[in-house]
């Protein structure tokens, strides 16, 4: 993957050697999503099509099948990289973009046949009725910092939020005796309130979208103790049932997550 990018005079004009390893790894990590049925992009493309009529934008989508790997997938995906990384616009429907993801899809359906599949994220994207309060944070973790679709966004924008914070010694940490609490708690916020690009969809309402959940009538939280979490979700979690969930977060708890 990361030859078949390099070999793009396009992509040689806009993003730098150590962002085309990346987007290799996030085209690989889309590819994996749709082998594996984990419902990522699945969730993109449906919810892009009931809110605003069509699975994606600036495309002619008359020969668009959502079930299948399509052109339009890797273009949109290629494109939306590329202006997170460089912090600059150029054409979705720019027609080398195009030729390269109809050569970069012939080389998935190639790889199909033979692609890995795993059950790891039927199970990570599992939410028992009776949860751990640290399990459920660490699905949202992952979403902010592990995950293909939102990881080169959030990452750098935190990556940033920090750095400023740090290099001008901003009031704020100087109230603070460990500056790690406090940008923890920067990292709390882009788990509940703050938006990816994709959907404009905050972490909870993702992990609502992409949760395997058993069917429960019962919609209660319980969480009267850090640490000793409990809740009842439905077969689909809301977005506020996941993020008053989360209201019982210890600011001066430090997460230990699993790696997916």
């Amino acid at each position: 993957m990361f030859e078949a990018l390099s070999a793009s005079s396009l992509l040689r004009g806009i993003i730098a050697r150590e962002h085309t390893v990346e987007l290799a790894v996030v085209l690989a990590s889309w590819f994996e999503d749709y082998a594996n049925e984990i419902g990522l992009w699945a969730t993109f493309v449906r919810k892009n099509k009931e809110m605003h009529g069509y699975e994606l934008p600036f495309y002619n989508l008359d020969d668009y099948d959502p079930n299948d790997m399509n052109p339009e997938d890797i273009a949109y995906l290629v494109w939306h990289f590329c202006c997170n990384a460089t912090n600059k616009i150029f054409g979705p429907d720019n027609a080398d973009l195009l030729k390269m993801a109809d050569a970069l899809l012939e080389i998935f359906d190639k790889a199909l046949d033979e692609a890995p599949g795993t059950d790891f994220y039927d199970d990570f994207l599992h939410i028992a009725p009776d949860i751990y309060f640290f399990d459920l944070k660490g699905k949202l973790y992952w979403l902010v910092f592990q995950c293909y679709l939102t990881v080169p966004e959030m990452r750098q924008e935190i990556d940033e939020a920090v750095r400023k914070l740090l290099e001008e010694k901003d009031e704020l940490l100087r109230t603070y005796e460990d500056s790690n609490k406090l940008i923890y708690t920067m990292q709390d916020d882009y788990l509940y309130k703050k938006c990816s690009s994709f959907l404009a969809f905050t972490m909870p309402d993702w992990l609502a979208e992409v949760a395997r959940c058993p069917t429960i009538p019962c919609t209660t939280i319980s969480a009267n103790y850090p640490g000793e979490c409990s809740a009842s979700l439905s077969m689909r979690p809301t977005r506020e049932t996941i993020t008053n969930f989360g209201i019982c977060t210890p600011s001066d708890f430090f997460l230990c997550s699993r790696n997916p």
